[in-house]
């Protein structure tokens, strides 16, 4: 009898030194947590949300899973889920450097043809019918887009993904004014020489 509750004594402490341990161990993953932060601060600069949006998506849940578990410390789970996530963010990272190449290269291809669109507008249509005034001011214009697409291209060859994809996009978007613009001003010569 008495090795019976000897027995159950030592259980009882092993069970406890067993929790003790554990307890020990789950502490909160603050460094690893720290760590993803940073590196998803990082990948967010490089482009996430725009070059690997769903892998993105991703990891932003298991962030908001990863606080769920510290607001009611569950620091095994949570330090499990960093695992998890430092496997997401890697993942991200080489999604966004696969992406971003891609990306950043047609919206310069893009904005390229809608460039040539406006020189073909500036050169067939416009020469004949608008004053010479006019004329040079739109050819200026189509000089320095020129000079942007050249200085975007650079970006490119420096590998700065995330700028030739937004700087590309603004050109196109002030490319495209600029064709509407000229088509209405050759529009308006047009009717104003057919008036006279």
């Amino acid at each position: 009898m008495r090795i019976k509750t000897l027995k159950k004594k030592n259980l009882y402490i092993s069970g406890l030194i067993g929790l003790l341990f554990v307890a020990c161990l789950a502490k909160p993953p603050t460094e690893e947590i720290s760590a993803i932060t940073n590196k998803l601060q990082e990948l967010e600069a490089q482009g996430a949300k725009e070059f690997a949006p769903e892998q993105y998506e991703l990891v932003l849940k298991d962030m908001k899973k990863i606080r769920e578990f510290m607001d009611n410390k569950k620091y095994r789970d949570a330090k499990f889920k960093c695992e998890v996530a430092t496997i997401c963010i890697r993942g991200l990272e080489s999604i966004i450097k696969e992406n971003a190449f891609y990306k950043a290269k047609d919206s310069v291809i893009s904005m390229s043809i809608e460039l040539k669109k406006y020189k073909n507008i500036l050169d067939k249509e416009s020469t004949t019918i608008l004053p010479e005034e006019e004329l040079e001011k739109f050819r200026k214009l189509a000089s320095d887009f020129d000079s942007k697409i050249s200085e975007t291209n650079k970006k490119l060859d420096n590998e700065e993904y995330l700028k030739v994809y937004s700087e590309s996009k603004e050109i196109k978007t002030l490319v495209i004014k600029s064709i509407i613009d000229l088509d209405q001003k050759i529009q308006l010569a047009r009717k104003k020489a057919k008036g006279s």
